[in-house]
């Protein structure tokens, strides 16, 4: 049974290593209607946000369907960089005409909360300037372009969660997040069909529970636990011996690291 199972797991990571390497592939999937309609998330900012999930496959009537494959440069995470200047000082930035900073004795706050500034490239290469709060500044809450024109991070927000179903029953996913006053709570739940490959974008920043739940040859109940960060990109298959998890930028030492169960990407 083991043996079984450390199989299965090399089987998955080359699925893997041909997503990561836009390698031509294929498979067979069966659509399911969607049963979250939408999403509301407490972000780090403490704003709450809808996000609705997307189809796996938008033309059920394909019976083969490209597997959507990643682009290398798209999912470069944005990051400050050394070629780029310290950030200007806050009283010389142009903000927005409803300007949400406040200023006292030198600081500057947004719903009392401290903020930063920090100049980032983003995946194009583009320089932009972040306005993040301090004990966040993996995340923008607002982004300043290179045109000058602000946006908020709900505009900019593009996490990825995508489930590749492979076996021949369904699963269940439910999904908890943060919500405020720091209680975990169940966001919703969705039915995911054998063969089917699930998505949802634009998920912001900020701390999940995914809890898979599904029966081949045993039961399972699986839970990853994780914070996503602004272009974050998770990928879950699904085999009969359990789930293997990955990202572009994660690199396996050995079958047991794409392993939800011990997976460093499942550690919170």
């Amino acid at each position: 049974m083991r043996e079984k199972k450390h199989l299965y797991f090399l089987f998955v990571f080359f699925v893997l290593l041909i997503l990561s390497c836009n390698l031509p592939s294929k498979l067979e999937t069966t659509l399911a209607s969607p049963t979250i309609d939408a999403l509301t998330v407490m972000s780090d900012a403490g704003e709450q946000v809808t996000v609705s999930p997307t189809e796996a496959i938008p033309d059920p009537s394909v019976e083969e369907t490209p597997l959507p494959l990643p682009d290398v440069e798209e999912q470069a995470a944005p990051s400050p960089t050394e070629d780029l200047p310290p950030p200007p000082p806050f009283e010389e930035i142009t903000w927005p005409e409803e300007n949400p900073l406040e200023e006292r004795d030198g600081k500057w706050y947004l719903n009392e909360q401290p903020v930063a500034l920090s100049y980032h490239r983003n995946a194009d290469g583009e320089k932009e300037l972040w306005l993040t709060l301090k004990k966040e500044t993996h995340w923008p809450v607002m982004i300043q372009g290179a045109d000058g024109t602000w946006k908020t991070g709900i505009e900019v927000w593009n996490g990825k969660l995508t489930i590749i179903n492979t076996n021949e029953s369904p699963l269940t996913l439910t999904i908890y997040s943060m919500m405020e006053g720091n209680k975990l709570e169940e966001l919703g739940n969705q039915e995911i069909t054998p063969y089917e490959i699930f998505k949802m974008t634009s998920l912001p920043p900020t701390y999940y529970e995914f809890r898979f739940q599904f029966t081949v040859d045993e039961e399972f109940d699986l839970i990853c636990a994780v914070t996503l960060r602004q272009d974050s990109r998770l990928t879950f298959v699904v085999v009969p011996a359990g789930i293997a998890v990955s990202e572009p930028d994660f690199v396996p030492e050995s079958s047991r690291d794409l392993d939800l169960r011990f997976s460093p990407l499942c550690g919170g």
